[in-house]
């Protein structure tokens, strides 16, 4: 299931650039509320579009989906549900230099849905998003806060990346103007911690209460990423899973191109 915002274009045509706080973190923490009011097992946000990942049922064991699957009632809620907590979020920001349409709730999203025969289509799709959706969205952005609109049209993901490059001095330079989530989007799940325990009735304390929260990651999911397909059909945050996980504020200048022809052409299909 894949949300998109709706008119962003225009919605932010008077926020900061290349890109707005209060937009992401609204945006994120939309993603957020998505994942537990849907139960999805990943959610994913990048630029302005939210994709919620359930793993696959068979209804031949008597499991159903939500409103027994219907995509109409399913895309229509979904949207509605993420557009009244994005507004939510913007209100909660100081929108002073700005339009007052920012907080009149014309925050709104379409949403699709689709399926896929495994997961190894899955990784794909999401790979897509992530690793070339994801960095071209905020290169461009970033060309197009520095050079403006006329010096970057038709001009290559590669070609801009080295402009900025030169502009900045490094990549490593670069990477400094902006978080890591507008580089790697954002991976969503539920986590378990443990907290100590407390019993009013007979005022006893206990170790090792087991509580559940929504949170999120950043970070690169390449091709090679342990157990890649198994990790978006989790559940649960795994923190196994990302020991050996290279730290966001160690970056490398990205091979556009790599995994690019198989991934781009079945993530294709499903758009």
């Amino acid at each position: 299931m894949r949300l998109d915002g709706s008119n962003f274009k225009n919605f932010t045509k008077r926020c900061k650039k290349p890109f707005d706080e209060r937009i992401t973190y609204s945006l994120l923490n939309t993603g957020k509320d998505l994942l537990a009011e849907t139960n999805a097992c990943t959610a994913f946000v990048q630029s302005d579009e939210i994709s919620l990942i359930f793993k696959g049922v068979d209804p031949f064991y008597g499991v159903q989906t939500k409103y027994g699957g219907r995509i109409s009632k399913l895309a229509s809620t979904t949207a509605s549900f993420a557009a009244a907590r994005f507004n939510y979020y913007l209100n909660l920001y100081n929108w002073e230099d700005q339009n007052i349409h920012m907080t009149q709730g014309f925050g709104n999203f379409d949403c699709r849905l689709f399926n896929v025969p495994s997961n190894k289509e899955l990784i794909d799709v999401v790979m897509w998003r992530h690793q070339y959706e994801c960095r071209r969205n905020t290169i461009a952005m970033m060309a197009l806060s520095e050079y403006g609109k006329k010096s970057i049209h038709e001009v290559s993901t590669i070609t801009l990346l080295d402009r900025l490059i030169g502009t900045y001095g490094s990549f490593e330079n670069l990477l400094q103007r902006f978080h890591p989530i507008h580089f790697y989007g954002a991976f969503i799940k539920k986590e378990q911690f443990k907290i100590q325990g407390y019993n009013p009735k007979t005022n006893e304390e206990f170790d090792d209460v087991i509580r559940t929260r929504v949170a999120h990651r950043c970070f690169d999911l390449t091709p090679e990423f342990p157990n890649a397909e198994d990790f978006l059909t989790k559940k649960y945050w795994d923190e196994t899973d990302l020991t050996n996980l290279q730290p966001p504020s160690e970056f490398e200048r990205p091979n556009i191109s790599t995994f690019e022809s198989r991934s781009r052409r079945r993530a294709n299909h499903y758009e």
